[in-house]
């Protein structure tokens, strides 16, 4: 890997990815299902090309994949991580406001994402002081390859569309 190279490393320590997300769809799930690269842990054939395949359908078990999603302008302000290791719908602290409730400002979803399977989902609000952040376990990364990115509304509409602001990700090389 180029980045790796640049920097003497063979691995990176956990990356953040960064997404600003809103819609106005408050009773639709939105937020961001990351999906390990299939090039991590993945058994390879004659020509070199791995047999696990991106599937897009749902999440399980057996799948690398996490879903982060949240509920903009939705009374209650709860976020849940779908899939392994996640967890259920828990209070943020705030309600994070829909896209017209914001004045059009996005909420970002800040995910760092262990090479120990170990990450960290961060909201922050549309509003100042606006933050809350939670632990989850689910091997998404080995420290050589980031996961596939995928922002995500449940049943989107033209009428209530998904906004997707700037994308990130920041590299933690060990020291």
């Amino acid at each position: 890997m180029p980045l790796l190279r640049e920097h003497g490393a063979e691995t990176f320590k956990m990356v953040t990815i960064s997404v600003e997300v809103n819609s106005d769809a408050h009773n639709n799930g939105l937020g961001v299902v990351l999906e390990a690269s299939p090039l991590m842990d993945c058994t390879v054939d004659e020509h070199g090309l791995p047999s696990y395949v991106y599937n897009g359908a749902g999440l399980s078990r057996d799948k690398k994949r996490s879903a982060v999603k949240f509920h903009p302008g939705m009374h209650g302000g709860m976020l849940r991580v779908e899939g392994t290791g996640g967890f259920g719908n828990s209070g943020v602290g705030f309600l994070p406001e829909s896209w017209t409730g914001a004045a059009r400002k996005f909420h970002t979803l800040r995910l760092t994402l262990g090479a120990n399977g170990e990450n960290l989902v961060r909201i922050d609000g549309a509003q100042e002081g606006q933050s809350w952040s939670n632990p989850w376990k689910h091997q998404l990364t080995e420290g050589r390859y980031t996961p596939a990115v995928y922002a995500w509304l449940d049943m989107v509409s033209i009428n209530r569309p998904l906004f997707i602001g700037k994308i990130t990700m920041q590299f933690h090389m060990e020291q």
